[in-house]
């Protein structure tokens, strides 16, 4: 039964809501189990029901039972190594994959209240390969990096995680000083209900919900039509347990309620702390159920704590603006606070930049004010109240905060009230603003009998509901209260030093943490190398022992990536990476010729594998395997692009290989397949050569002689005029797997000043977005993620008279058939001036394609 809420009422439903046990639910979702083992003696004290079915063995079974005597002691060894690293950060830490009685499973673990948790879920693959999420990686960073304000860091995270993580919608949420919930951006599925810019009352996510949020990064729900399994204790009479870290944690019945009403299936949220505060959630919505991997968890866990390294940053250098803006006052306070006429002038522009009404400064016997204020009764407690603490006092509602005294409030709604001893004070007011609040869903609170109490009922309703809030002013952010510290600050003759170092420790742990989190990817590659070693002998231990040498030199690629925070790698750079290492003190084992433009540094980690592959074969077989070789590499640019010739001179003789190994295939095909190059190698006696060309399109600056050809004809600036007209009324269709290209074809358009750009990762996706719109043309990747074409959405296309272009990574050799064989084709990378030209041939506006 669901009624209003009346005064009376409320209490008793709050605190039902509040005394909700989230951290001792007493289930577990069925996507995973979990076990609790008394940490001194290993008896099991707890598990779960569905054990069975997820490790083969019996809840029933497993209760009592030494754990040492279930699972083998590899396994536990690996347990307490991640167990005790976990107790100071208080998380459950992934352990890794483990068989257990023939399931291959992923194991979390911690301990916590003398017991050992123990999580097992199914191991589940990679959305990403290792290669893919490091390239992934690496972009997502470089592009929260170039972030210059808060709202383009929104815009891009949730774009790209989207892409990344493959959720149907992506949202930043952020609080409010009252803990009610903003959107802040949003990307997701055409056919969804749009979120941005309303607002969630405090009571969604109730205040024990966020304490969660501040001690887990990571929540996980993964069908909301689920039965919950129960957790089944050893001694029935023994207190809940607490197993608030474990990713398969029950969820509310309340809060599974509340998803349904807003249509979804599965979620995941990521908490996003600045200062060490909870500052809001990176919200993940899916329309079916879903579990995401262990893998692309962690991976989100170490971009959402980038996400928030970087926030911080840019509200530091926010603060150190206003930090200069106050100290160009500094002269001013000092000369004008002891002239009335002058101290309106200074009062004038603090009231500009903090945009406030009104200024009270008291300095023992002398008051003066400024602007719109409060009569002397509320003023007087304002200032009592400041004198009474040391904190920075704000009010949004000051008739709500005096009810007593509304009738001297003067039209001033809000205040900032500041002190650092009696009778010196100052006092910032601004006055009512009527505004009107966009709430997802009527905010109005209603209750349900609940074990014979009442609690708040969800929403069943997210329609947008406005509503007119008077008795309010502009709500004072924290930046505006930081701004008034500093102008009490100055007053009070204190300098910002203290500030400037924090700014600079802040930017320090931004670069160290961006470096750190792409180490560790690279870390988690290379653990699992070194498991295959110790469970194999022979050519498995010689590949494994090659692959780490491998992921080492994706890491060089990347310290000189990232060291600098580096958009573009110098070529000769990474050749000197790989063979300093083989330099002898008098000998000049090796030598570099030539200069060469600076390398993309999205496209650097390829080229550092064929280097290394050129490299260890001339420790092993060539120039470098004896005293006296040596290897000459030669940069020569031309029109063509960069051409590096590798020479190996000295060594022994050489001879052609009898089967093509690993090393010799990437050294041949990498560059033709990746970076659009060429490469010939020669087996010549006296020492190997090979030829590679590296296209202008992969450099980040210009070559000589570079010109801005491309593959249509000239336009008319007629032509070119009539194309701006139409692009800025159309809308664009993108389908692509890859986030990195979609994203920068995205800005490409972007640039082009295209009206509306969509983008789908798949074809279901694309089908389901073409149900509801059409585009005014669309840009289709032919070959997609798992073996899928895009060659469904040309048909969709055709039928709804969408033109569209296809966009390759292939050229020529990719056919999605002779019904296509019309359509025009756009080779990746393209240049914005091509793409522009094609979608100007397709729409009609420009003439056809240049022959050849």
């Amino acid at each position: 039964m669901k009624e209003r809420l009346n005064d009376r009422d409320i209490e008793e439903a709050l605190e039902t809501c509040a005394a909700e046990p989230v951290h001792i639910p007493g289930t577990v979702q069925p996507f995973g189990c979990l076990i609790a083992a008394d940490a001194a003696t290993g008896r099991i004290t707890h598990a779960s029901e569905n054990t069975g079915a997820i490790i083969g063995t019996a809840c029933e079974d497993l209760l009592g039972t030494d754990m040492y005597s279930v699972f083998d002691r590899g396994l536990l060894h690996d347990v307490k190594n991640t167990a005790a690293r976990g107790i100071e950060t208080d998380e459950m830490g992934r352990v890794g994959n483990f068989d257990i009685n023939g399931v291959h499973c992923t194991v979390h673990a911690q301990k916590t209240q003398g017991v050992f948790l123990i999580e097992f879920e199914h191991h589940r693959d990679a959305e990403l390969s290792g290669v893919e999420a490091l390239r992934s990686l690496n972009f997502l960073m470089r592009s929260i990096e170039a972030c210059t304000s808060e709202q383009s860091l929104f815009d891009v995270t949730v774009r790209l995680i989207r892409m990344l993580s493959g959720y149907d919608r992506v949202m930043v949420y952020r609080f409010d000083n009252d803990w009610n919930g903003e959107i802040m951006a949003e990307e997701c599925r055409r056919s969804m209900d749009k979120y941005i810019g309303l607002r969630f009352p405090h009571w969604d996510i109730p205040a024990q919900a966020r304490a969660m949020m501040e001690r887990l990064p990571i929540r996980i729900i993964s069908d909301v039509n689920q039965v919950p399994v129960p957790l089944v204790s050893l001694d029935p009479a023994a207190p809940p347990l607490d197993i608030s870290q474990a990713y398969a944690r029950g969820v509310s019945s309340v809060h599974m309620e509340y998803l349904r009403n807003m249509g979804l299936s599965a979620t995941m949220t990521l908490t996003l702390k600045v200062d060490g505060h909870l500052w809001g959630i990176l919200s993940f919505h899916s329309l079916d159920p879903r579990v995401p991997s262990a893998d692309l968890r962690d991976i989100l866990v170490s971009l959402g704590q980038v996400f928030s390294a970087k926030l911080q940053l840019l509200q530091q250098k926010a603060r150190l603006i206003q930090v200069e803006q106050v100290d160009a006052l500094k002269d001013r306070v000092v000369s004008e606070l002891s002239d009335d006429d002058e101290f309106q002038s200074f009062a004038k522009t603090v009231l500009e930049i903090l945009d406030a009404d009104g200024l009270v400064l008291t300095l023992g016997e002398r008051e003066q004010r400024a602007g719109q204020v409060p009569d002397p009764p509320l003023l007087a407690e304002l200032q009592g109240l400041a004198a009474s603490t040391d904190r920075v006092e704000s009010f949004e509602n000051l008739t709500a905060a005096f009810p007593g005294l509304s009738n001297a409030a003067n039209g001033c709604a809000g205040a900032i009230v500041l002190s650092s001893e009696p009778e010196r004070t100052l006092c910032l007011f601004r006055k009512e603003r009527t505004r009107e609040v966009s709430w997802a869903g009527n905010p109005e609170k209603t209750i349900e009998l609940y074990g014979g109490r009442q609690r708040l009922s969800p929403r069943g309703s997210f329609a947008v509901y406005l509503e007119q809030v008077r008795g309010y002013s502009d709500p004072w952010s924290q930046q505006d209260l930081y701004f008034a510290s500093r102008i009490w600050t100055l007053v009070n003759s204190v300098e910002r030093r203290e500030l400037m170092n924090s700014m600079a420790r802040q930017q320090t742990i931004m670069i160290n943490e961006l470096n750190h989190r792409v180490r560790n990817i690279l870390a988690l590659v290379r653990s699992v190398s070194e498991q295959a070693r110790r469970g194999e002998t022979g050519a498995v231990e010689a590949y494994s022992r090659s692959l780490e040498a491998r992921i080492e030199a994706l890491a060089a690629s990347h310290d000189l990536a990232f060291g600098r925070m580096a958009a573009s790698l110098p070529v000769d750079k990474l050749f000197e990476k790989e063979l300093d290492p083989y330099g002898e003190p008098g000998k000049e084992r090796y030598r570099i010729d030539g200069t060469a433009p600076a390398l993309r540094a999205d496209l650097a980690p390829i080229l550092v594998l064929v280097i290394h592959e050129l490299v260890t074969n001339a420790v092993k077989h060539g120039a470098l395997s004896n005293a006296d070789g040596q290897v000459l590499v030669t940069l020569d640019q031309g029109e063509g692009g960069l051409e590096i010739t590798w020479q190996e001179v000295g060594g022994p003789p050489v001879s052609p290989p009898t089967h093509a190994g690993f090393g010799s295939t990437l050294t041949r095909h990498a560059i033709p397949h990746e970076l659009r190059g060429e490469t010939a190698l020669e087996f010549d006696e006296a020492g190997l050569r090979v030829r590679m060309v590296l296209p202008r399109a992969v450099f980040a600056e210009a070559l000589p002689g570079d010109t801005a050809d491309g593959v249509m004809a000239a336009p008319t600036q007629s032509e070119l005029d009539a194309l701006a007209d139409v692009l800025e009324a159309s809308s664009c269709l993108v389908v692509e797997d890859s986030f990195m290209l979609a994203e920068g074809l995205r800005r490409q358009l972007a640039d082009l000043n295209i009206g509306t750009i969509d983008t789908a990762a798949g074809v279901e996706e694309a089908l389901d977005h073409l149900d509801r719109q059409s585009p005014t043309f669309a840009i289709l990747d032919i070959s997609l993620r798992g073996g899928e074409t895009s060659v469904p959405v040309a048909h969709r296309l055709r039928e709804k008279g969408v033109p569209f272009v296809f966009f390759t990574g292939y050229g020529d050799t990719e056919k999605p058939g002779e019904a296509f064989d019309d359509v025009l084709r756009l080779t990746k990378p393209a240049l914005t001036d091509d793409i522009l030209l094609a979608i100007g041939q397709i729409l009609g506006v420009i003439g056809s394609k240049a022959d050849g």
